[in-house]
């Protein structure tokens, strides 16, 4: 009944089809340094850190640079990233921003660092050149 108005319900008749609309699923993304990357349901209200959580947290991620690419609400054509601190974020210096539909989180990876002992390993296949 509408409104609990009883005078608004349907009479069902024998091979009436009732359709009941699924409700529209939001994804969004999280890629990078995250321990499981990929595509999840955006259930509710949810926040940065939160969504990197979802994803495995950041165990290969540097937290001090991490991106939020989503559609510009003027412009659906074009897209508006945005970075964030979020090892701020979790010492309360900054705002956990909420995550919409569609966006894109890239959590920056760490780079390893050269040291001359790993330039050397990165050649070594290649000694052949330099002589025996």
């Amino acid at each position: 009944a509408m409104d609990g108005d009883p005078t608004s319900n349907l009479t069902l008749e024998p091979n009436d089809t009732i359709y009941v609309p699924e409700l529209e699923v939001y994804y969004y993304t999280v890629m990078g340094g995250v321990s499981h990357p990929g595509q999840f349901e955006l259930k509710g209200k949810f926040a940065l850190t939160e969504a990197i959580a979802k994803a495995g947290g950041a165990p290969q991620g540097d937290l001090r640079v991490v991106t939020i690419t989503r559609l510009n609400s003027q412009d659906p054509n074009k897209t508006d990233t945005t970075k964030y601190n979020v090892k701020e974020i979790i010492d309360g210096k900054g705002e956990d921003p909420i995550i919409q539909r569609g966006d894109r989180i890239d959590v920056t990876p760490y780079r390893e660092k050269m040291t001359v002992l790993k330039a050397l390993q990165s050649i070594s296949p290649f000694y052949w050149l330099f002589g025996r």
